[in-house]
């Protein structure tokens, strides 16, 4: 018994940490239930987070009247729309710009052209700006440098 008392038991540090990290992962794993179920749930309570119009959690709880799932999906069809229409625009870009053309070469168009530009011109006339600004530097007489 008494070479038992004078016995030295030294266990690697790493394998107590790896046990001790795969008990404790074990447990809670355990005790949240099925992993599959607690992923689900992290997941939708993620995607209806309550966000403001940009998809971002404001510091003012009323402006977080929109779920992310919603602004993230507005966001993707705003931006596969805006695709859409510049592709389309770049198809049909000639006729664009004849149906435009057409449209300035009515009467009420072209007198609303010259009427916007000298309008224009009268109103500048009517405003002058002026900036000025004075700097004086002073050295303080308390100070120690």
């Amino acid at each position: 018994m008494a070479n038992l008392a004078n016995m030295n038991l030294e266990i690697n540090e790493e394998v107590i940490q790896t046990i001790f990290k795969e008990t404790l992962n074990q447990s809670i794993i355990t005790a949240m239930g099925n992993k599959e179920d607690f992923m689900s749930a992290l997941i939708n309570n993620a995607l209806n987070e309550k966000v403001d119009d940009r998809g971002e959690v404001s510091r003012y709880s009323s402006d977080n009247k929109y779920s992310f799932l919603d602004i993230h999906i507005k966001k993707i069809v705003q931006a596969a729309a805006k695709e859409a229409i510049n592709e389309y625009l770049d198809e049909n870009r000639e006729l664009l710009k004849s149906v435009v053309k057409r449209e300035m070469e009515k009467e009420e168009n072209k007198s609303a052209i010259v009427n916007a530009f000298v309008q224009g011109a009268v109103n500048s006339f009517d405003y002058n700006y002026n900036f000025s600004a004075d700097v004086k530097i002073e050295k303080k007489e308390d100070e120690y440098y």
